[in-house]
């Protein structure tokens, strides 16, 4: 071979390799399903002067056929608009492949929401919420923020819990 066949045989060979790297990405997301992050209710956790404490249930779904691992979720609750507590959870977590997983948010509740809230709360009835993040799962194929958005409507005299 003559050096101009090696050097077009290189061009080739890096070009080639160059597309290969760009088109794992583009083939790590055509293999990732996002997951389903839905809110599945709250509990009292205690309560004092200061207030109380509960605890947000999140269930994560994973639909792909391989587990993932989360290693951050950060979270905000809004319950008729007024802002209740915000956090993160930096410990990891697994969901399986297929498979769901509950995942608890505490939320510190101060004595003054807890002024505004507490009688809607001790009625019971549907009361609106907003739960506002993202979480970060990481698998084989790569790293995926999943941002979540849920708005509904939830019965408090049926989720909360002692």
């Amino acid at each position: 071979m003559h050096l101009m066949q090696w050097r077009r045989m290189l061009v080739v060979g890096v070009l080639a390799a160059a597309a290969g790297t760009g088109g794992c990405a583009t083939a790590a997301k055509a293999v990732f399903t996002q997951p389903d992050v839905a809110f599945r209710g709250v509990g009292i956790r205690g309560i004092g002067v200061e207030g109380a404490d509960l605890e947000v249930l999140l269930n994560i779904y994973n639909p792909n056929g391989y587990s993932l691992g989360a290693s951050q979720l950060r979270y905000r609750l809004l319950v008729d608009s007024l802002e209740l507590g915000s956090g993160a959870i930096d410990s990891a977590f697994l969901v399986a492949k297929r498979d769901s997983a509950i995942v608890r948010l505490p939320v510190r509740l101060g004595f003054r929401a807890l002024q505004r809230l507490g009688p809607q709360l001790l009625r019971g009835g549907e009361i609106p919420y907003r739960l506002i993040g993202d979480v970060t799962l990481k698998s084989f194929v790569g790293t995926f923020a999943r941002q979540f958005n849920e708005a509904g409507r939830f019965d408090a005299s049926k989720t909360f819990r002692q």
